[in-house]
């Protein structure tokens, strides 16, 4: 694959498929407090064999299982809907740091979130183990919680996708992760609100992204257009010795579906 270095066509391509495609298969929760919601998390929604998942992190998907911390998802201008469904997540405290679930979603809001969203489909989703080094071809797309604004009593939210490169192997040693689980992007990139396209700072406040799909981007100049594959899901950073983004591999996720749904999913053996 290309080692694409960023240039106004390229911006525009990425533009382009994160408008069009990728924000519509990301997922934002809310929780409620008692004044009211407040965001908590992000997700990716999927359908594979016809049904219809939300990945994201463990630490955001174990509030289901408190029947006093409900999951709110919003549908439309000012409506929203309980997340309603089976949930599958990691026991972090025996998972060796992996930090991943998938809630399998009940068919009472199926129609609600397909009228608004986006499933992502088994194409588009890909185990990538050769990182491509100094690459811009890497993006994270989420809801910080800090993207809030509250206009007479509506509340609205609003993405933000960074566009950055992978780590050497430095910060995998020093945090101790290993390169089999987990994808480590550099916080040198650039950021940007989704909807505006307005270029925002490369602030250290990541809550809320816990969740959201990590995704590698693949622009074509030639026939100008921009593929994609889901190929992580993120899930911490670190502020340390290295600022960095870190990310769970997808395919944990796909072996749980395999193992807990009976999907039977096949790795196709590709280069990277």
């Amino acid at each position: 694959m290309q080692k694409i270095k960023t240039s106004k066509q390229v911006d525009d391509l990425y533009n382009k498929v994160i408008s069009e495609k990728l924000i519509g298969h990301t997922c934002q929760f809310f929780k409620e407090n008692p004044v009211e919601l407040k965001p908590f998390g992000s997700g990716v929604f999927v359908i594979i064999n016809d049904v219809y998942f939300i990945f994201t992190a463990s630490h955001v998907a174990n509030a289901l299982a408190d029947k006093n911390n409900d999951l709110f998802m919003k549908v439309g201008y000012d409506k929203y809907v309980n997340v309603v469904g089976r949930v599958k997540f990691t026991d972090l405290n025996k998972s060796r740091g992996l930090d991943l679930a998938y809630i399998r979603l009940d068919d009472q809001i199926i129609s609600d979130l397909t009228e608004h969203y986006s499933f992502l489909t088994i194409d588009k989703i890909r185990k990538h183990n050769k990182l491509l080094v100094g690459a811009a071809n890497y993006c994270v797309i989420g809801f910080p919680e800090t993207n809030i604004i509250n206009e007479n009593g509506d509340l609205n939210t609003f993405a933000q996708g960074y566009f950055t490169f992978p780590t050497n192997d430095n910060p995998y040693k020093y945090y101790k992760l290993s390169k089999e689980d987990w994808i480590i992007l550099q916080m040198t990139g650039k950021s940007q609100d989704i909807i505006t396209k307005a270029k925002l700072p490369m602030d250290a406040n990541f809550y809320g992204l816990s969740g959201c799909g990590l995704w590698l981007l693949m622009p074509d100049t030639y026939k100008n257009s921009c593929d994609y594959r889901l190929i992580g899901i993120m899930t911490s950073y670190r502020k340390g010795k290295y600022f960095c983004l870190i990310g769970n591999k997808i395919h944990h996720l796909i072996e749980a579906l395999n193992k807990f749904e009976n999907m039977n999913l096949k790795e196709n053996k590709i280069k990277n």
